[in-house]
């Protein structure tokens, strides 16, 4: 797996990406909450793709807060761009970005949705997402895991390498090392997870 991989993905993918991925993609609105957010709340969204779910995190936190969304992909951030612009989101900046490499401070909320199984170097984006944070900000991620049932574990494995997903991740494990909680829920059968740690 490569950015440039990824990239020419979603130069297809984000054509059809918001009409198609509720059949798959689940748990999304779950993970904002689980961000418990407040008005004023600024909100990193890392691999933030067409800007789904923005509006969720902005119902919370407010016109007086604000949304960093990056994303490798220039043409899902075409996405974002149009309904940020269509919305009138003013408090929202969308940066094009390496995650491994984006750094930012004064952060109180890290979302990844469906996007930490494609970093290449996944370690160092969790790393400056933490140093992103605020003492006491909260990290959520919502992504694929690892399914139980044998014949659906082979057949979403493939799937996954196919589109770029490293679903093996052992997510916990590196973020004890620095995060002060760190909690990890399955669903579906592992199909996918939502992890929150606490600085």
């Amino acid at each position: 797996m490569s950015l440039k991989d990824v990239e020419q993905m979603y130069a297809l993918h984000s054509k059809f990406y918001d009409i198609t991925r509720w059949l798959f993609v689940w748990n999304r609105n779950k993970a904002i909450n689980k961000l418990e957010l407040n008005e004023g709340n600024t909100v990193l969204v890392v691999g933030c793709g067409t800007g789904y779910g923005f509006d969720k995190i902005l119902e919370q936190i407010g016109r007086n807060g604000k949304i960093i969304g990056i994303d490798y992909s220039k043409h899902m951030l075409g996405k974002a761009r149009q309904k940020v612009q269509k919305n009138k989101w003013n408090n929202v900046e969308l940066i094009q970005a390496d995650a491994a490499y984006y750094k930012t401070k004064n952060v109180d909320a890290v979302l990844y949705s469906y996007s930490i199984t494609m970093i290449p170097e996944w370690q160092k984006s969790l790393r400056n997402s933490y140093d992103a944070l605020n003492k006491g900000g909260k990290l959520v991620i919502v992504d694929f895991g690892e399914i139980k049932t044998p014949l659906l574990k082979q057949l979403l494995n493939w799937n996954f390498r196919k589109h770029n997903v490293d679903n093996h991740l052992n997510l916990r494990k590196e973020l004890v090392n620095y995060f002060d909680e760190v909690d990890v829920t399955q669903y579906c059968f592992g199909y996918n997870f939502i992890l929150m740690a606490i600085k």
